[in-house]
């Protein structure tokens, strides 16, 4: 996700030899490895949208994986998954059950920021579960097996956006994540990239300035998102007034 790192005049978040953080894997691949890493990232999050669109859940292209596709028609170099948005009225047991197996990561334990299907349908129907603002991370079968590339998983995250007053709110880290809520219920358009179409926000660019200010369209080797004076974020739970707290069952929110 590209809100935890630099990137600079070259688009470079990470360079090969940082990617992915832990596996320096990268500083020995080939450009062709590289491409054909950003087309299963594409890929993958194609097949994403796909399957919350499936379910009319309302979804869009996101976060980093936003910035690059919009900005600059490619994904940014060494970005180590791709990311989504999703408003949380959408999410169904049916969406859960359906892509079960999609939505379970081989090996992955109980997330602070992740459902788990089984751990969403548990929660969906308890008027009593109250949640803080959980996602889900998709990954793509192909033959019954997970997409990886090189050992490294090929995923998508899905941010969900909860209700906050005139905001909406997702949960990364230790902090939340806000957009307008104007700004996501003014729809979702087409936005077609190397013959591949791929859904964003009727007002991507308002989205834009909001997680990442004025200046997005600029590459500044200097920005850190959680030193940057922005509307999106991220905030602490303190800058927020407390814990955030949803009931899928009841739709509601609270603060605490």
């Amino acid at each position: 996700m590209l809100q935890l790192f630099n990137f600079g005049k070259t688009m470079n978040l990470y360079n090969y030899n940082q990617f992915l953080n832990e596996s320096n894997l990268g500083s020995r691949w080939t450009d062709a490895e590289k491409e054909e890493f950003a087309n299963l990232q594409l890929e993958n999050l194609i097949e994403a949208l796909d399957a919350m669109k499936k379910h009319k859940i309302k979804c869009w292209v996101d976060c980093g994986t936003l910035l690059g596709l919009y900005r600059d028609k490619q994904l940014i170099p060494g970005d180590s998954d791709t990311d989504t948005g999703a408003l949380v009225e959408g999410f169904k047991p049916d969406f859960a059950d359906d892509f079960a197996d999609n939505l379970t990561i081989p090996g992955e334990k109980r997330s602070s920021i992740f459902f788990t299907p089984k751990e969403f349908l548990e929660i969906y129907e308890d008027e009593k579960a109250w949640v803080n603002p959980k996602g889900f991370k998709y990954q793509m079968k192909k033959n019954g097996r997970f997409v990886t590339f090189k050992g490294n998983p090929i995923m998508t995250d899905i941010f969900i956006y909860y209700p906050n007053g005139k905001d909406r709110i997702y949960a990364f880290g230790q902090g939340y994540f806000r957009t307008k809520d104007e700004i996501l219920s003014a729809g979702t358009k087409s936005m077609t990239i190397g013959g591949k179409a791929y859904k964003i926000l009727n007002q991507t660019e308002d989205h834009l300035v909001v997680g990442y200010g004025k200046e997005w369209k600029t590459p500044d080797p200097k920005f850190k998102i959680e030193k940057a004076d922005i509307y999106g974020g991220p905030l602490s739970k303190k800058e927020f007034g407390g814990k955030y707290m949803y009931n899928f069952k009841t739709g509601k929110s609270k603060i605490e």
